[in-house]
């Protein structure tokens, strides 16, 4: 008679579910399930060692890659705290604005043709801190106006930006639009303190 060959070990069931909770994003309960599943696979001789090694790496690879993309996040946010987020294109009858005015608020929409200007001792939400227009000639196109725009209203701010209470403040602008063009080239460039109301000017 010929000898009969052993049985082949079993897979750990557990093993097998740490890999799909990882998969799954359950990550940390599947590294749980992964550190039981190492354990009695050494303790039973049983088979998935490499299922189960799986199910604990992938939701530490998982984090790390998260840590990663969020301390690059960080520095770039840190390299660019003034960035112009918000750019609305002017009508063609924009209303009158002035550096140093102030304004009671802006609106969900931040519209231009709403803006109501009040004394800046009074409560207000934004200041119109620079203006500026752009040289004569062919309209440029939307993208290269909004791209000059941000650049130029952050690069504005920033002497108002070291200066205490207004790092966190926000940029807004409005520049002109393709029917406004000939008539109007200004961009008006707007702070706007996103924590509430400000009775001073930035100009103070």
């Amino acid at each position: 008679m010929e000898p009969i060959p052993p049985a082949p070990a079993r897979t750990n069931n557990l093993a097998v579910v740490s890999l799909a909770l990882s998969l799954a994003g359950v990550g940390l309960v599947g590294f749980v399930v992964g550190i039981f599943a190492l354990r009695q696979i050494r303790e039973r001789g049983e088979r998935g060692r490499g299922l189960a090694i799986a199910g604990v790496v992938i939701p530490c690879v998982l984090v790390v890659a998260a840590s990663v993309v969020g301390a690059v996040g960080v520095v770039l946010a840190a390299r660019k705290p003034a960035q112009a987020d918000v750019a609305v294109a002017a009508p063609f009858a924009r209303p009158s604005l002035a550096v140093g005015d102030c304004v009671r608020e802006l609106g969900a929409s931040f519209d231009p043709n709403n803006m109501p200007v009040v004394d800046c001792g009074k409560p207000h939400t934004a200041e119109v801190y620079t203006i500026f227009s752009f040289p004569p000639g062919a309209y440029p196109g939307e993208t290269a106006i909004e791209a000059e725009a941000d650049e130029h209203c952050s690069q504005a701010f920033e002497p108002y930006a070291a200066k205490d209470g207004n790092e966190s403040m926000d940029i807004y602008y409005t520049y002109p639009s393709k029917e406004s063009w000939l008539a109007d080239r200004a961009v008006t460039c707007v702070a706007a303190d996103p924590a509430g109301t400000r009775t001073s000017s930035l100009m103070d």
